[in-house]
């Protein structure tokens, strides 16, 4: 049985957002397409810092090789603009109100890591690993779908140090439906390696603008927002 986790060697270690490489996909409940009454708000996370990522098997000194050599790459991707992502949570809202529902776009970003952590008493419940049920309360809401960039910027196969090919532009996106009351994930869904790379049209290793590279990379993030879109609207259908 394949898993859905991906194994990443990143330059710089980073926590992942919500739970890793953890759950599969969790659908919406059909039922739930009937409960108009429900306020739903739509929140942007804390993107992430765009950076090299390595997928293979590397041992320390591969890592540190490898890492040396691609700091001018690092340091082009810690500069790409995700702002455009926010634009996903708009679509939502839209989609949202379209369907009956009262939604509303929650302002600013919203940092997973500035709330406090949660732990559920019951074994056969999915939840989430921070506490969400305040901002809820804080938003009116009863529902809250979060969208995230979960990890982005480059990925790279590696046997030891040696590459196995060019880098592709990689943007991971995830999203998840909170219960306000419980905290209990009601949808969450994130992209597959296919929907999360891009390849590079043409030489790849441009510093220090990176002009290919910077042409992929909104392909990939568009690409992980008509993921998200489709996994959550397609199925009320």
């Amino acid at each position: 049985m394949k898993t859905r986790c991906m194994y990443f060697v990143p330059v710089i270690m980073i926590t992942a957002i919500f739970v890793g490489c953890g759950p599969a996909n969790i659908a919406v409940k059909p039922e739930f397409w009937q409960l108009k009454n429900t306020t739903i708000g739509v929140a942007i996370v804390k993107y992430p810092v765009p950076q090299t990522y390595r997928a293979g098997s590397q041992g320390l000194l591969d890592m540190a090789i490898n890492s040396a050599a691609a700091s001018t790459l690092d340091s082009y991707l810690q500069k790409l603009d995700l702002k455009n992502f926010s634009a996903v949570a708009d679509t939502f809202v839209s989609k949202l109100r379209q369907r009956g529902f009262t939604a509303k776009r929650i302002e600013g970003i919203v940092d997973p890591e500035k709330m406090p952590a949660f732990s559920s008493a019951r074994s056969d419940e999915k939840t989430m690993d921070k506490d969400f049920r305040q901002l809820g309360r804080q938003e009116g809401v009863e529902r809250l779908i979060l969208l995230a960039i979960d990890r982005c910027g480059t990925i790279r196969n590696y046997y030891g140090f040696i590459p196995l090919g060019a880098p592709k532009a990689f943007c991971l996106c995830k999203g998840h439906m909170v219960n306000c009351t419980s905290n209990t994930i009601e949808w969450f869904a994130a992209t597959e390696e296919l929907t999360s790379t891009v390849d590079v049209i043409g030489d790849w290793d441009q510093p220090p603008a990176y002009p290919n590279l910077t042409q992929a990379f909104p392909k990939a993030m568009e690409s992980g927002i008509q993921f998200l879109e489709k996994d959550y609207f397609d199925k009320s259908k």
